[in-house]
């Protein structure tokens, strides 16, 4: 018996719902767990960081959401304005991970994100919305530590090894912001069952503990397990 279809998620059109693009979004840290990328050592925190993965203009509802976008430039913005945002996704693991390979571990075929998880463990994810120090759309031009002021150029400064600033870690938490998230199966297991879930982006989410290689999937946000 084929296993029972998720429930339809319902929008409340006052909240605004982010879309992620984890085509053009840039992985700027692969280490989930601490454990590196493609077999490789990995200088940073253990999470997989997606910069820039959501980009738009938000309409200031509420004095809640006012506070996260206060200023454009030395201008005060006020309720009612639009203000362009641009978020990260940062994926950690809160239980033990252990992986079968970490290869495929940051993306799968561009438009998902992925994880792996081996067969015969379990991992609690948390996926943690933050603001972003891409100053565009490509992230080629970024806040750093190393240019106090300024900014560094990814092709004289990579990513990889520079992005950073003051508002990389704060949690984006606001009730007119919303993210639905899916949870799939990518790895041909015939035991394993696609799950939904949804989530509002103002909470840190707790993913569930999947079984076997089983990944997290998002829309556009797909963490997948190789095999």
């Amino acid at each position: 018996m084929p296993p029972a279809q998720p429930p339809c998620v319902t929008y409340d059109p006052s909240i605004h719902r982010l879309n992620f693009d984890f085509v053009q979004c840039k992985i700027v840290t692969n280490n989930l767990g601490g454990l590196g990328y493609d077999n490789k050592a990995w200088v940073g925190p253990p999470v997989i960081r997606y910069a820039s993965v959501a980009i738009g203009d938000l309409k200031l509802r509420t004095q809640e959401l006012l506070d996260l976008f206060p200023m454009d430039g030395d201008r005060a913005r006020t309720i009612g304005e639009f203000a362009h945002y641009r978020f990260d996704l940062v994926l950690s693991n809160l239980t033990k991970y252990t992986q079968n390979t970490n290869r495929w571990n940051g993306k799968a075929k561009g438009t998902f994100g992925s994880v792996n998880v081996k067969s015969g463990f379990e991992t609690k994810f948390e996926l943690k919305l933050t603001f972003s120090c891409c100053l565009d759309d490509e992230c080629e031009t970024f806040l750093c530590d190393a240019m106090p002021g300024s900014y560094c150029t990814h092709s004289s400064q990579p990513r990889e090894t520079y992005y950073g600033c003051a508002k990389m870690d704060e949690a984006v938490s606001a009730e007119g912001i919303q993210m639905e998230m899916g949870l799939f199966d990518m790895d041909k297991d015939p035991h394993c069952e696609h799950v939904h879930y949804g989530a509002p982006a103002s909470v840190a989410h707790h993913g569930p503990a999947l079984p076997g290689r089983s990944p997290l999937a998002l829309p556009r946000l797909a963490l997948t397990a190789g095999p």
